[in-house]
């Protein structure tokens, strides 16, 4: 800003604060022109404390409207309220009215529908007498319990005849079992012989393993191996889970640590990139790192003050020869000695020389010399331009980049030595891991073995019972001679069943017509309870209707009343609404009055001390100052150069009387000291010259014609700059807000804390991909395992139904059945896993093995499918004691019932400790039923059985007395 600028700044400032003075009515202010700072610091100060009270006084404004609103508000609510009450009063009513209309409706259409109903009860009465007296008849023509007690007789003789079957039955078990026990016994015993090789086999191999996790060799006996491995096994666990605990956090330390190590390597990368370009910029003109710049500056600076004293020294020659020429011309003499021309040939010459000098020499030297000038302030300014990037350089080189390399080496150091303690905590937990899978894999084994041993305990118990059984046999009778009296006593029963069926016959038709009579009294009964009970309700109709009608009445009242109530109340709404929209519209013009009046003021104001500002600004930066300190400083060298310029002349009207003097001396003396007083005039000369050029050094070094030049410059900057100045001012207000804007930006949701999402966002995508490659090794794991689990349910479910095989079936054609599993595999990331399993059942002869479907009969179906449901059972529902069984002999021969009766006996003996165990046989054969009560675990059974009114019974009953 110059001074013309400022000035007019401070005239607007002034017209405008007194402007708005008059507008604001402050006297002391309008006489006050021209305004001085605290004058007008403290008509701002009393200006914003005007704007403070304005907007105060719209703030208490607003606040009055709002209480005056919240007033109506209030009043309209409670009008609103009101009115919606006698409207859901209205309504209320109204539907109220409706409904009772509609009862009365339904009351008239009901009483027209029960109509008179007292001849309808009188014929009624005498059906009712009617059917009673036939019914007296018949029960005393049917005696009941006469044929009650005839067919307890003949269930008692059937009771006596089935207990003599069952002993037959149980004599010709003995005599079959006698036949298949040895067989069963041998069974046994090669089933024993295979395990005890089995079990030593299992104990040779996890001897080694044993001793290396126990401590010591487990003894046969000892059960307590398993819990102690489990024990050990959760010991592990819990260890290995610490150690992965902490192996985790040191890996995510070392990302951490990497990723701060990367970007670190990043940082100085791109330091000393910026060093090898600057290097590169600085190198051509001051070496590769800038040292030798003082130097060169100093070195060219005086290459450009003699380059400009030489070009100063050939411009002031020009009017030296011109002058020279002029008076060669003028006088015929030499312009130095003032002598005169001998002839022609030696002016001719001189003025050549000179004229030669003047058009060419010196035309030639001066624009070298200038174009000389200007490559050395180009190269001046462009090492100027140097000078920041030098001390960039020096900057990097000397500060950063070696900090940078030391935080590279630390973070370095602490990578390799988390590194160190990774590896270790790596060889611990595959340590542990090892230790674990070994365990793991000993506990299966274990538990296999542990079974052997359950099951070679529960193998000799059977081989013991059915040695015992073997011995202890003393039937002498054949199997024809029990057959015979078998059959005989099967028809005896059937006899009596035939009979026992004609008494239940005769039975069952003597109830069914007392009970269709005593049906027929009981519906005439209700009948006529319906009628007494309808004449009844017709009275209570008529009472509900005379009182339903009264209601009515009342309510239409009432709603007479409510509707004349609605009209005021309304219109006060109304009136209410209506002023507090017009109050509304008073606070809202209200409250635009008083901002924009605000608004103007503030506008003022901040107008007023936006230029105060800048002129502020102007005097603090010294403007006036820097000005007349300036015209005072070009004044003095103005009068410096005046007094130079008369030494000038006086020295040049010295020069003129010296040459005078010289000219005047004796032609006869010059002739004879003509070479003398030529170089004396030629020193002489050259001493004038030497004084001459001394005083142009003495005026370029004073600088006189440089100061116009100078001022000029200076001023012409000053206005550039000023210009320069406002136009960044103007575009730093907007840069401002754009950085404000940014600002903004950056503290929002999306970029706050930008580089810590980043680093988190990193360390979790590494711990992810780290969770991920130690989640597929434990899918692995875990699919393995699951395998190895069905492995071992499928071994063991086939065991079981071998077991139950052996023992059931009697048959020769079929040694043992088995369920075998073809899996199908799929392929997923490069892990070929069973999936799907495609199960069938196969009956083996020898070594031969055959699949059941479609090769067996439906006896042998039957068995096998109760076997595999009872082997599926033992083997997934230990903790489940309910296992019940829907008719499990059909289709099954009589060896094959007494074979499958034997293996739930024995099923019932494995599981008796256990306390929730029930065994529940539905079925209709008494031989299967009595072959299971010998077995010793029950005394009673329930039979279900129909009796004569259609109805199911079921009865506790003795074993001992069963009906066959």
């Amino acid at each position: 800003m110059n001074h013309k600028n400022h000035l007019q700044l401070v005239e607007k400032r002034d017209g405008e604060l007194l402007s708005l003075a008059t507008q604001l009515g402050m006297e002391r202010f309008k006489d006050a022109a021209p305004f001085s700072s605290e004058t007008v610091r403290r008509f701002l100060s009393e200006t914003g404390k005007r704007v403070k009270g304005e907007e105060e006084k719209g703030r208490q404004e607003k606040l009055r409207f709002a209480q005056k609103e919240d007033e109506l508000q209030k009043e309209i609510n409670d009008l609103r309220t009101n009115l919606a009450q006698i409207d859901q009063s209205l309504k209320m009513r109204e539907r109220t009215v409706a409904e009772n209309r509609e009862k009365m409706a339904a009351i008239e259409r009901k009483l027209a529908s029960l109509g008179s109903g007292g001849s309808a009860l009188e014929g009624l009465q005498k059906e009712l007498s009617s059917t009673e007296r036939e019914l007296e008849e018949v029960k005393s023509q049917t005696d009941i319990t006469q044929m009650d007690e005839a067919l307890e007789v003949l269930r008692s003789e059937k009771r006596k005849v089935e207990v003599i079957m069952s002993r037959l039955q149980q004599e010709l078990s003995v005599i079959s079992r006698q036949s298949s026990s040895r067989g069963a016994l041998e069974a046994l015993r090669r089933d024993k012989r295979a395990k005890e090789e089995r079990y030593q086999t299992e104990m040779c191999s996890m001897e080694a393993e044993l001793l290396t996790v126990l401590g010591h060799i487990p003894a046969p006996d000892d059960r307590d191996v398993p819990t102690q491995l489990e024990n050990i096994e959760r010991t592990k666990n819990r260890e290995l889970q610490s150690s992965q605990e902490q192996f985790q956090k040191g890996r995510f330390g070392l990302s951490r640590l990497q990723t701060q190590l990367e970007e670190t390597e990043n940082q100085l990368k791109a330091k000393k990139r910026r060093v090898e370009a600057l290097q590169g910029e600085v190198a051509g003109e001051c070496g590769e790192d800038g040292a030798v710049y003082d130097q060169v500056m100093e070195k060219l600076r005086q290459d450009i003050e003699t380059n400009f004293d030489d070009m100063s020294a050939v411009k002031g020659s020009l009017p030296f020869f011109r002058k020279s020429l002029e008076k060669i011309h003028s006088t015929r003499k030499c312009p130095l000695c003032t002598r005169g021309f001998s002839d022609h040939a030696g002016f001719e010459k001189t003025v050549k020389s000179i004229t030669d000098r003047l058009n060419n020499t010196v035309p030639r030297l001066l624009p070298t010399l200038e174009g000389k000038q200007h490559q050395l302030q180009e190269k001046q300014k462009t090492l100027q331009e140097l000078k920041p990037k030098i001390e960039e350089l020096a900057q990097l080189r000397d500060r950063e980049i070696p900090r940078l390399d030391a935080a590279k080496g630390q973070k370095e150091a602490e990578i390799v030595k988390l590194k160190t303690e990774l590896n270790a905590m790596e060889e611990k937990v595959t340590g542990l891991r090892t230790n674990l899978e070994q365990i793991r894999g000993l506990l299966p084994r274990v538990s296999r073995t542990s079974q052997l041993c359950r099951d070679l305990e529960e193998l000799d118990a059977k081989i013991g019972s059915e040695e015992s059984q073997l011995s202890g046999s003393d039937s002498s009778r054949s199997h024809v001679i029990v057959s015979r009296e078998l059959r005989d006593v099967q028809l005896k029963i059937e006899d009596l069943d035939r009979k026992m069926d004609h008494k239940r016959q005769q039975i069952q038709s003597g109830v069914q017509e007392i009970r269709q009579l005593e049906q027929r009294v009981n519906q005439l009964r209700d009948e006529k309870l319906r009628l007494q009970e309808r004449l009844q309700e017709k009275q209570g109709l008529l009472t509900k209707k005379e009182d339903l009608a009264a209601i009515i009445q009342k309510e239409e009242r009432d709603i007479k009343m409510s509707a004349q109530r609605h009209g005021p109340v309304e219109e006060k709404l109304r009136r209410k609404e209506e002023e507090k929209r017009e109050l509304c519209q008073a606070r809202d013009e209200a409250e635009a009055v008083s901002k924009a009046e605000v608004d103007s003021l503030r506008s003022s104001v901040d107008a007023i001390g936006l230029t105060t500002q800048q002129i502020s600004r102007y005097e603090s930066e010294g403007g006036e100052t820097g000005l007349r300190q300036l015209n005072g400083r070009i004044n003095s060298i103005k009068r410096e150069a005046e007094g130079k310029t008369r030494e000038r002349k006086e020295l040049e009207d010295k020069i003129k009387k010296l040459q005078k003097e010289v000219a005047n001396v004796e032609l006869q003396e010059r002739e004879w000291e003509d070479q003398l007083q030529l170089m004396r005039v030629a020193a002489d000369v050259a001493r004038k010259e030497r004084d001459a050029q001394k005083l142009r050094e003495k005026m370029r070094e004073m600088g006189l014609h440089r100061y116009d030049e100078e001022y000029s410059k200076l001023q012409q900057e000053q206005e550039k700059m000023t210009r320069e100045r406002a136009r960044m001012e103007g575009g730093s207000l907007g840069h401002e807000e754009r950085v404000r804007g940014l600002q903004r930006e950056l503290k929002g949701d999306m970029y706050r804390d930008a580089e810590r999402k980043h680093k988190d966002m990193l360390i979790s995508l590494r711990t992810t991909e780290m969770a991920a490659k130690d989640l597929e090794k434990y899918y692995k794991v875990l699919d393995r395992a699951i395998m190895r689990f069905h492995k071992l349910k499928m071994e063991e479910i086939n065991k079981i139904i071998k077991e139950l095989w052996i023992k059931t079936y009697r048959g020769g054609d079929i040694d043992v059945i088995e369920i075998r599993s073809d899996g199908d595999t799929e392929e997923s990331g490069g892990i070929k896993t069973r999936r799907v399993y495609h199960y069938r059942v196969v009956m083996l002869k020898g070594e031969t093995a055959l699949d059941m479907r479609g090769r067996c009969s439906a006896g042998q179906k039957m068995l096998a499918s109760i076997i595999i449901r009872l082997a599926l059972a033992e083997t997934f529902c230990v903790n489940c004691g309910l296992l019940a069984l829907d008719e499990p002999t059909t289709n099954l021969d009589k060896d094959n019932i007494e074979g499958l009766a034997q293996a739930l006996a024995d099923i019932v003996k494995d599981r008796s400790s256990q306390k929730n165990f029930q065994l529940i046989v539905i079925t209709h054969d008494t031989e299967f039923v009595d072959v299971l009560g010998q077995a010793g675990y029950t005394e009673h059974y329930f039979k279900v059985s129909k009796e004569v009114g259609e109805t199911s019974r079921i009865r506790r009953l003795p074993l001992s007395g069963m009906e066959h």
